[in-house]
């Protein structure tokens, strides 16, 4: 038969009486010792000292052949052993042995000095034996033994007539001795409590700690993201900037402007017309030939012989260097913006040495994210195992559902409670502490044994009917199908176009046809046209005409200015093309029919199923007198659930996806990187900088002192940002002091003048596109480049949010869609699977549980010093023989001192654990009945019985907090103790074997399971003439 359940007769122990004990404190040296050293600090440790000084003494007694007395001992000990055998005691038979045995009265041999120290020094040696461990192997029985047998001398002296009868006498042979009074013990047990009080306020200080340091982590996070925004949110007009200064323009003197020039050379090329008219008229008179008569040279349409341009470097110079200070150069505030932050914020840069009017802004922006992406590490691992885990059978699948606290890091935008984990402090190689649990009791063992018989049916539990010709047919098809396709192009096109206009004031711009034919007539005349601008126009005209000979006509069209266009195209192209083409093409289809045919049936069916239950004997035992320890245990399945959601027998978990239930705008740069991990998001990008920097340069070079240059361009904004403040830097040559350079930076310009290298100004948020624009004067070459800083705008940050959002939504979807079809093949798969474990098992496990809670409440511990194991020089794990040696015996202690295969147990309901357990508790659902309370059970209480003989050895451990490492140990104890430890003595002469109590009976267990009846009809039950039910 297997142990059904046990329970116990539980009374208190009766209350002994004082002439049944055996006072150990005495006014001797060594116990004045002892109590000088009660209460002082390290007490253990002192009372240790006395004790080890006292057992060099020659008064301590290693065995009984240290007494003085110990032939007339023996001789009296013998004596009271054939007194012991029989029924009664004749009224002399004491007096009588004690004078055979000392050879004086009893009122004598208690006033000798060899008695009176033999009964001091047995007295002494026995306690210092208790506090000595290494002294525990001494015989302390035949100690006791030889104390209690002197003390019958002085229970005579007092009361001659006290032992008439031979269990009289055999009850004052085996008194209880009393350790030092209870306020000693107290005080020597308060040694050890005040460790574990110090302890506690060490772990609370501690724990106290690490919760303020954690809050001061949050809030700090806090305090930098407000800062970063106050900052970003600074209107950008207060952005330092260089000033700027009135320059006025010039002109050259009217004298060498190009009109008055050009009119003063068209007079002078009318008179010189008119004579070379005359002239020719004069030559040909002559007979001069014609063509040479009419040969005209002007010093403006002919150029004179160039001659060679001087070095250009002995021409051209460049400004002065100003040093500039670095500081007015950084992309920071105004002095005196920091006053628009608030006073938290401006603390917490001057706590960090940061400043916006001194520092670069995106650096200090820069510096303030890194601080928090540490505190945003720190604080994730101090939360991101809070969860709320429910459990539920499904067949043999455990299903296992998360749910997030709010401490969780991904909510931490909305909430800032944490829950922090528990820290233990660490010992030796084994425990020193000791638990307050004290002895019960004692009480009849009784265990109700019971044997399965049978399985019956019970109630209907469902009815399954199918009409005749119906079939009933099921099918579940699972199809799973992923293709992953990835393909990255990414292209970069760069075009730079640079266009000059040169123009060379006063030059002649000609075009010429000549026309040569053989032709002796001649028409003289000479046409010479000027336009400046649009209204100025002028006109000569000479006549003549000649037949033959050779005609050459000139047209001359002169103009203000030559143009001459220089393009330079510029176009650099970078395509960077990276094909990583994946194609990941997986396939399941599973399916699953269930039919009920009756197509062929001759009539309707219906299928009955019944609830089975078990059905077993129970008999009643009795295992005797036990000392027993009471224990009340917090939630004894915590850690078998634990446990079974990593390491369940079916090896397969099924858990359901956190919910997400966030905004778009509740998605941040803390936190996302939280839900990518919760469901195994991709293709999400970081949110965009705060701030970016676009550039651009242009250089021009190598005309004369007639040559500007001016250029124009614009600079392309990325999406989501704004332009809020740009730097121009402009180095040249100049052909005089009086260069200049006109700049144009979208709306805002700038004039640099000699001596004038940067340019800062704030710019008016433009986005998409900036224009750019220059021109130079009296400039020989020139290099300029732009820096235009932009700031993310709002729009591009909610545009990250949205995007971020719908990305994480669309794999929350397929990971619950993923759960929810695994769930529904679970359950369409669990009809015919067996369900659970088997019950024995499960006893076993509840049994180790309950044991190992018991064994930390008696000795105060968790078990985190035990370490014999190993890995040795080769990797391989092995004994630490070192901590073997004081572990060993430590764990042999307590798997003897109790009987542990007699524990029982009873469970209380779940409300009673840990408030955000319950959910996970009341959910779990096992068929083995017994096993399902003790899971969701919010508290148990457990009832242990010692083991008969090593009620004194665990005596001894919660009293000195060490385990007894000698042979069998009398009872000496404190008050506590002691009637629980008269009345076992009384009770050893009992039978150990287990007897039958009572008739045996019969016990019925529902049960999950279910049956189907031979045939479709409804069970009926009758009593039979036992009186019990029958199922007809």
């Amino acid at each position: 038969m297997e142990p059904l359940f046990k329970f116990v007769l539980h009374r208190p122990a009766v209350k002994i009486q004082d002439d049944s004990i055996i006072e150990l404190t005495q006014k001797s040296n060594f116990q004045i010792d002892l109590a000088k050293a009660i209460g002082k600090k390290n007490t253990r440790d002192l009372l240790k000292t006395v004790s080890t000084e006292y057992v060099k003494s020659k008064s301590f007694i290693k065995s009984t052949s240290d007494l003085k007395i110990l032939s007339k001992l023996l001789l009296f000990q013998a004596a009271l052993d054939q007194l012991s055998n029989k029924s009664n005691i004749p009224s002399d038979a004491i007096k009588d042995a004690i004078k055979d045995a000392f050879g004086a009265t009893a009122s004598t041999v208690v006033k000798d000095n060899d008695y009176i120290e033999a009964i001091k020094n047995l007295k002494d040696s026995i306690i210092a034996i208790k506090y000595l461990p290494e002294q525990h192997d001494k015989p302390i029985e035949d100690l006791t033994n030889a104390l209690r047998d002197l003390e019958i001398i002085n229970l005579f002296v007092s009361d001659p007539n006290y032992l008439q009868t031979a269990a009289q006498l055999k009850k004052n042979r085996e008194r209880v001795l009393r350790l030092p009074t209870q306020a000693e013990l107290k005080s020597i047990l308060g040694q050890n409590e005040e460790e574990i009080k110090k302890q506690k306020e060490a772990e609370q200080k501690k724990q106290d700690e690490i919760r303020k340091s954690i809050q001061n982590k949050a809030e700090l996070y806090g305090k930098l993201q407000y800062a970063i925004k106050e900052i970003m949110n600074i209107d950008h007009t207060n952005l330092e900037t260089t000033s700027q200064k009135a320059n006025k323009g010039f002109l050259p003197p009217k004298e060498v402007r190009p009109l008055n020039v050009f009119m003063d050379n068209v007079h002078k090329l009318n008179s010189l017309g008119q004579l070379q008219v005359l002239n020719a008229k004069t030559q040909i008179e002559r007979g001069v030939n014609l063509q040479d008569a009419f040969h005209i040279k002007s010093p403006i349409a002919e150029k004179s012989t160039p001659e060679t341009k001087p070095q250009r470097q002995f021409f051209t110079g460049v400004d002065d260097f100003k040093p500039i200070n670095m500081t007015s150069t950084l992309f920071k505030f105004k002095t005196g913006t920091e006053k628009m932050l608030s006073t938290s914020s401006l603390n917490l840069l001057k706590e960090r040495k940061l400043s916006i009017t001194e520092m670069g802004i995106d650096k200090v922006v820069v510096k303030l994210k890194f601080e928090m992406e540490e505190l945003s590490s720190e604080l994730e691992i101090s939360t991101q195992s809070q969860k709320i885990n429910s459990l539920s059978r499904i067949g043999n699948i455990i299903v296992k559902t998360s749910v997030p606290t709010k401490s969780m890091w991904g909510y931490l935008p909305l909430h800032q409670d944490f829950n922090l984990k528990d820290f233990f402090m660490l010992d030796d190689r084994i425990p020193k502490t000791k638990g307050k649990a004290s002895p019960s009791g004692v009480a009849d063992l009784l265990i109700v044994k019971q044997q399965l018989k049978s399985y019956e049916g019970r109630d209907v539990a469902h009815i399954e009917n199918i009409l005749k010709g119906e079939l009933k047919s099921r099918e579940h098809r699972r199809f799973n199908q992923t293709i992953n396709d990835t393909f990255i192009e990414t292209e970069k096109i760069q075009t730079e176009e640079r266009e000059l206009e040169s123009t060379d004031r006063f030059e002649l711009s000609r075009e010429t046809s000549k026309t040569i034919e053989q032709e002796a007539s001649l028409k003289a005349g000479l046409s010479v046209s000027g336009t400046y601008g649009p209204t100025v126009s002028f006109s000569a005209s000479a006549e003549g005409s000649l037949s033959t000979s050779k005609e050459e006509a000139t047209k001359t069209a002169a103009t203000f200015s030559k143009s001459v266009t220089q393009r330079s195209v510029e176009k650099l192209t970078e395509r960077i093309l990276q094909s990583n083409r994946i194609i990941i093409t997986t396939e399941i289809e599973e399916k699953n029919i269930h039919e009920l045919d009756n197509k062929a049936g001759t009539g309707h069916i219906s299928g009955v199923y019944q609830w089975v239950e078990k059905v077993y004997e129970a008999q009643m035992y009795n295992y005797g007198l036990r000392m027993m320890y009471d224990f009340m245990l917090p939630e004894p399945g915590a850690y078998i659930v634990e446990s079974m959601q990593t390491a369940h027998a079916s090896k397969l978990m099924i858990e359901k996806p956190i919910d997400f239930t966030l905004n778009p705008n509740q998605i941040n740069e803390t936190n996302y990187n939280f839900w990518i991990h919760a469901y195994g998001a991709t293709g999400i990008v970081p949110p965009p900088e705060e701030y970016i920097t676009k550039s651009l340069d242009y250089s021009a070079g190598g005309g004369d002192d007639k040559t500007d240059y001016y250029h124009s361009g614009i600079v392309q904004i990325d999406e989501g940002y704004q332009a809020i403040q740009a730097s121009v830097g402009a180095v040249c040559n100049q052909w005089s002091g009086n260069r200049v350079v006109d700049m144009v930076v979208g709306r805002r310009t700038h004039r640099f003048v000699e001596g004038d290298w940067l340019w800062i100004t704030n710019l008016n948020n433009e986005t998409e596109s900036i224009p750019l624009a220059f021109k130079t004067n009296d400039v020989s070459d020139i290099a300029v480049a732009f820096e235009i800083k932009c700031l993310r705008t709002s729009r591009a940050y909610k545009k990250w949010q949205l995007e971020t959002h719908g990305k994480l939504m669309e794999s929350y979807k397929v990971k619950l869609a993923d759960y929810e079809e695994r769930l529904a093949a679970a359950e369409l798969n669990a009809g015919v699977e067996i369900k659970g474990k088997n019950p024995t098992l499960n006893l076993e496990i509840m049994k180790d549980e309950l044991k190992k809670n018991c064994v930390a409440i008696l000795t105060n511990q968790h078990f985190d010093l035990f370490n014999s194991i190993e890995n040795g020089i080769n990797g391989l794990p092995q004994v630490n023989l070192y901590e073997n040696e004081a572990e060993g015996p430590y764990v042999r202690f307590f798997e003897q001192a109790f009987e542990w295969e007699h524990i029982t147990w009873l469970t209380y309901p779940y409300f009673w654990g840990r408030k955000s357990k319950w959910e996970e508790r009341i959910a779990y659902d096992d068929p083995d009945p017994l096993f399902n309370q003790f899971i969701k059970a919010g508290y148990c209480r457990a009832v242990v019985p010692v083991r008969p003989g090593f009620e004194g050895a665990l005596d001894h451990f919660l009293t000195f907090g060490e385990i007894w490492n000698g042979g069998p140990l009398p009872a000496i104890s404190s008050d506590l103790y002691l009637p629980i430890a008269d009345e076992i003595a009384e009770r050893l002469d009992r039978p150990g074997d287990e007897i039958p109590q009572g008739d045996p009976w019969e016990v019925r267990i529902p049960t999950n399971l279910v049956k189907l009846r031979a045939d479709d009809s409804l069970p009926t039950w009758k009593k039979d003439a036992t009186g019990n039910w029958i199922e007809q």
